[in-house]
């Protein structure tokens, strides 16, 4: 028996009310790619902290400025993704 698609991870198009499946949107898709790049970045920066010595001072700014414009793109393409889905 084959299990069903909850139909609470899906939303309705605005235009046609039909209800769609989050994960087969590229966008949402693309979304979560992002948030899983910021959370490798976040990762590999800490571990450069736990490092010490010159690894860190060598990597520990450009991971950190790399963080925060993975992130920026992440805000961006979530709001992008409620937006264009109609999210009230």
């Amino acid at each position: 028996m084959p299990l069903a698609k909850p139909e609470k991870w899906g939303y309705l198009t605005p235009d046609t009310k039909e209800r769609k499946i989050m994960a087969d949107d590229p966008l949402f898709i693309l979304v979560v790619l992002s948030c899983a790049a910021v959370l490798i970045i976040l990762m590999l920066g800490i571990g450069s902290f736990g490092v010490g010595g010159k690894v860190a001072h060598k990597h520990s700014n450009r991971l950190m400025r790399w963080r925060i414009g993975a992130q920026a793109v992440a805000i961006a393409l979530i709001l992008l993704f409620v937006w264009l889905r109609g999210g009230n």
